[in-house]
């Protein structure tokens, strides 16, 4: 039971550590922040939502910064990663592996 409890402890670390990151590098234009926050928030009261919805729009805001991409890759299944093109551009993986 400990570990699971470390392993919960270590993705609330992570999670915290990217939020961090992404106020740091969107100080001057903090509505970003808050609407990565916001549909966050929204999606995390309803566990019974889709993710596809949320990746979308991660994806979409946080397009030019590949290495946000990756940081939030790590809290997403498999079907759900967000894939970074050669131009740094970011499309979400669709559930039969197609961008978007």
């Amino acid at each position: 039971m400990a570990k699971s409890t470390r392993a919960n402890q270590d993705d609330r670390d992570a999670a915290i550590h990217f939020l961090r990151k992404v106020r740091l590098r969107f100080i001057s234009k903090l509505d970003i922040y808050r609407g990565l926050i916001d549909v966050l928030a929204a999606y995390g009261r309803n566990a019974d939502a889709a993710a596809s919805p949320v990746v979308d729009f991660v994806a979409k805001l946080l397009r030019h910064h590949p290495d946000l991409i990756v940081d939030f890759n790590a809290f997403l299944p498999p079907k759900h990663k967000i894939k970074v093109a050669d131009d740094n551009y970011a499309a979400a993986t669709k559930p039969g592996g197609s961008g978007g």
